[in-house]
């Protein structure tokens, strides 16, 4: 069970719903946290399912992220705690209130 998630995640959270698909190195352009924190982030939303890598078609080497689909997010509600559960919501609350 996923009970605790590194501290940028709720801010590339918003992110990612904000502005949809995303590089990482956008998403560190966006992200005020050093380099390590946000990969970090990265990897454990990427393990738990909460983002998903979309490859680059156009670059093979690189990948771009996504936040998971409303869907995708209750096949995994299951794995999650009620603390991430929050965290998630209050990031989709937030990216609805800043668009």
């Amino acid at each position: 069970m996923i009970t605790r998630l590194p501290e940028p995640s709720r801010e590339i959270m918003v992110l990612l719903i904000q502005e949809g698909i995303l590089s990482p190195k956008e998403i560190e352009e966006h992200i005020d946290a050093p380099f390590d924190a946000i990969r970090y982030a990265l990897r454990r939303l990427i393990e738990s399912g909460i983002i998903k890598r979309v490859p680059n078609l156009l670059d093979m080497r690189s990948v771009y992220y996504r936040m998971a689909t409303e869907t995708e997010l209750r096949e995994i509600e299951d794995q999650l705690s009620r603390n991430v559960k929050r965290i998630i919501n209050e990031a989709l609350e937030e990216a609805v209130a800043l668009s």
